[in-house]
C-alpha cells in the first residue's frame, strides 16, 4: 500500500514587502482512521503563492496543512492523523500527481474530495 503523506512542513507564501510570489498549482491531503474506516481527504487544486518554484516533496508551510486539517475537522468531524500539501510547476504536473496519489491509495482508503483553498490562494481558474 502506498500512502503519499508527510507532515506539511516547501515554500511559504510571500510576506509583505518581500519579493513577489508566483502562484503555483497545489493541493492538500490528509488521512484519518475512525474505527475500521480509513479515510483520505483530498482538497481540490488551488493556486498558491510561493517565492520559488515548488520542490517535488511536501511544501514546508506548516500553517497551510494545519488550515486544511482544521477544515476537515470542521466539515467532516475527523481529526487528521497526518497531512501534507504539495505544489507543482504547472497544472498538468499537479493533476498527474493527484491522479497517481488517488489511484495508488483508493484500494485502502475511502477517498473524499473537499472543495477548499486557503485564504492566500486563488482558484486554479484565476492563476
Amino acid at each position: 500500500m502506498l500512502v503519499v503523506i508527510g507532515l506539511a512542513t516547501a515554500g511559504a507564501p510571500s510576506a509583505a514587502g518581500a519579493e513577489p510570489a508566483t502562484y503555483y498549482p497545489a493541493f492538500c491531503q490528509g488521512i484519518a482512521i475512525q474505527g475500521a474506516q480509513n479515510r483520505m481527504f483530498v482538497s481540490t487544486p488551488f493556486s498558491y503563492p510561493l517565492k520559488a518554484a515548488p520542490e517535488t516533496g511536501p511544501m514546508r508551510d506548516a500553517a497551510l496543512g494545519t488550515a486544511f486539517a482544521a477544515e476537515v475537522k470542521a466539515r467532516a468531524g475527523q481529526t487528521l492523523l497526518d497531512y501534507s500539501c504539495y505544489a507543482r510547476a504547472d497544472a498538468a504536473a499537479l493533476d498527474a500527481f493527484v491522479e497517481t496519489t488517488l489511484q495508488s491509495n483508493k484500494a485502502s482508503w475511502a477517498i473524499e474530495r473537499l472543495e477548499w483553498r486557503p485564504a492566500t490562494a486563488r482558484s486554479t481558474d484565476a492563476a
